[in-house]
């Protein structure tokens, strides 16, 4: 089985220049958890996804964020609030990941779980010839083992 198979072909995309707090709209208004982040040409340029919203830090490497002290600063209103108007500031080409793994759609499906286990990353983007045209998700992985063939 090909990612031509399972991949969805109308992925929601971002700009890079689209607001953070509109990427954070997009994702819970779609339930997704990333996007791709394409140029006016269809070109993948990136990913951004809630880890990214959620933990990095400008100028902090994710492996330096610490989840609990982090979290006790989200609940002081004060530093929610401060959160809330410093995401205005930034785009998607600020927090987006740029080192983003991709297939074809004649990578095999297989493949594509096996990096998704190895990177522990839940989507990879489908592109041909630079552009852009699919997104498999592990969503979409267990959804056709779910289904008879």
């Amino acid at each position: 089985m090909k990612a031509r198979d399972v991949m969805i072909t109308d992925p929601v995309t971002v700009k890079p220049d689209t607001p953070v707090d509109e990427v954070a709209r997009l994702l819970v208004e779609r339930r997704i958890s990333g996007l791709p982040v394409v140029s006016d040409e269809g070109v993948l340029i990136g990913i951004v996804t809630e880890t990214d919203l959620f933990l990095k830090e400008k100028g902090v490497p994710f492996s330096m964020v610490k989840l609990p002290s982090l979290f006790n600063e989200w609940v002081k209103p004060e530093r929610l609030q401060q959160l809330y108007a410093n995401a205005r500031k930034y785009t998607a080409a600020d927090i987006m990941t740029q080192s983003v793994i991709t297939a074809t759609p004649d990578t095999e499906v297989c493949q594509i779980a096996e990096w998704m286990m190895h990177h522990r990353i839940k989507r990879v983007p489908v592109v041909e010839g630079g552009r852009l045209v699919g997104i498999v998700t592990r969503h979409d992985l267990i959804r056709r083992l779910a289904c008879k063939p």
